[in-house]
């Protein structure tokens, strides 16, 4: 019934060198309030992870959890009916353990050849507002940045449905997709983007209505 949106961050991480590209992601179930995520495949020094903690119930703590040595903690967004937040480090980060009090999962996705990165987050509680789709938020991105825009579906009633298998944002490539249960998630990436802002991102979620929904879009430069 809530719609958030948050200020964008700007940090920089690791010098890593050449254009950015996407590499892999994983996701991992929280494991109580303790988790170890599963680091993305091919990851390593000079890359860059993004880890995504988000609750799948009514739990605002993921929105301040605290970040594992050498990762910096991101925006955090408390909706009022679940938390999430972003947290960044180096693709060889040896600390992969977070804390997942009231957390569902962590999504992580790994992209090569970034130096810095700016970030927005936005979410909405369980209910029909903002309408059925949910679309991820916009940032501003640099000429020749690598945009990946995450949606999570993290959880909803009997009025919840299916992810749109094609509709989505035009000149993004879906990278990743859960469909066959919750939580459901997509992730649109955009090799070499024009500058400006991207406007939001359309993951075609129009059928996604009463489900706690979060949008994370993240502009990652060489």
């Amino acid at each position: 019934m809530m719609d958030f949106r948050s200020l964008p961050f700007v940090a920089n991480a690791t010098p890593a060198g050449g254009d950015p590209s996407y590499l892999a992601a994983s996701y991992t179930a929280a494991t109580g309030s303790s988790t170890a995520i599963t680091r993305p495949a091919g990851a390593t020094a000079g890359d860059t992870l993004c880890a995504f903690v988000f609750a799948t119930s009514p739990n605002p703590d993921p929105a301040t959890s605290s970040p594992p040595t050498d990762w910096t903690a991101g925006t955090g967004l408390d909706t009022g009916g679940g938390g999430a937040r972003a947290f960044f480090a180096a693709g060889d980060v040896s600390a992969l353990t977070f804390d997942t009090t009231g957390a569902g999962g962590v999504f992580c996705f790994a992209v090569r050849g970034a130096s810095s990165y700016t970030h927005a987050l936005t979410g909405t509680y369980w209910g029909d507002s903002p309408g059925p789709n949910f679309p991820a938020p916009s940032v501003t991105a640099a000429t020749g940045d690598l945009v990946a825009s995450l949606y999570v579906q993290a959880g909803g009633g009997a009025g919840s449905g299916v992810i749109d298998g094609s509709g989505f944002e035009a000149d993004y490539t879906r990278s990743e997709l859960e469909n066959t249960t919750e939580p459901r998630y997509s992730l649109l990436t955009r090799a070499s983007a024009p500058a400006g802002a991207t406007g939001d991102i359309d993951h075609a979620a129009n059928d996604s209505n009463y489900a706690t929904r979060f949008g994370l879009t993240v502009a990652f430069s060489a």
